[in-house]
């Protein structure tokens, strides 16, 4: 690393009250640092069979987590058996969007307090929704 660099990061850290073995920028500031966390943080969520979801669906989940997630009209996560999926709010025109099947899935957990919907290849099915034979 060149003298001068090794200058600057020393300079900018030397006039940081926070420990030196952090960039500054990635830093949060005392104001912005909280001893609780909010109550907003702490949720509930759900696991769900994929069965519940079409193959339609289930590739329009994954089309979303590779590569195409600004198509997406919500957040979707995937992992190795299956997605997560918020149930926050979103506009008619992003519901409208979703595919029935995902739908009836989100109406149903917001119903029930729900904050996160985890599909997985082994959860449960349960009766109130549909269930698809892939």
């Amino acid at each position: 690393m060149p003298s001068s660099a090794k200058h600057g990061l020393a300079s900018l850290l030397a006039g940081s009250s926070m420990p030196a073995r952090t960039h500054p920028e990635l830093r949060s500031r005392p104001a912005e640092q909280s001893p609780t966390p909010a109550i907003g943080m702490i949720g509930k969520y759900q696991l769900l069979s994929t069965a519940h979801l079409s193959m339609n669906t289930a590739l329009l989940l994954d089309s979303w987590c590779n590569g195409h997630a600004h198509e997406a009209p919500t957040t979707v996560a995937r992992n190795a058996h299956g997605w997560f999926l918020s149930t926050r709010s979103m506009s008619a025109d992003c519901e409208r969007a979703l595919p029935a099947d995902l739908m009836a899935a989100i109406l149903f957990a917001r119903r029930r307090g729900i904050d996160l919907l985890h599909f997985d290849c082994d959860g449960p099915t349960l009766p109130q929704l549909l269930v698809h034979d892939w």
